[in-house]
């Protein structure tokens, strides 16, 4: 589905998990222990466990102790890491397009080759505890 609606449905009670975000040059995302739901407040949660990847060249980032900036949800966008840099991942209601900038929480470069791409596909996986 294109709608967060139907996303929050789907992911709810889904943890671990995956998130494969797949554009035209890459695919990225994030192997998250908590589950993909919004949280009203703006806040920020999640574990130290939380790793981000890129597959065009196989890197993966983990917890940098910069910050605990995880994952931050609203019912209309999904933001995986922060910090003064920018998210590792950011997208929005609708799957249009997909966000990635330095981020201090992964010590991580952007993911992609440009700051914004167009989302191709987007999968969640339950992954086994």
């Amino acid at each position: 589905g294109s709608s967060m609606i139907v996303f929050f449905k789907r992911a709810k009670n889904i943890s671990p998990c995956m998130i494969l975000i797949q554009t035209k040059s890459n695919c990225i995302g994030a192997v998250l222990v908590n589950s993909i739901q919004p949280e009203y407040n703006r806040k920020f949660y999640g574990s130290p466990l939380t790793t981000i990847f890129e597959l065009a060249n196989m890197n993966s980032y983990t917890y940098s102790r910069k910050n605990d900036y995880f994952l931050s949800v609203t019912r209309d966008s999904v933001q995986i890491g922060s910090g003064k840099t920018g998210s590792a991942i950011y997208f929005e209601d609708g799957f249009q397009d997909v966000v990635s900038d330095e981020c201090e929480t992964f010590n991580s470069p952007p993911l992609l080759s440009s700051k914004r791409e167009e989302i191709v596909n987007v999968e969640l996986y339950k992954l086994s505890p």
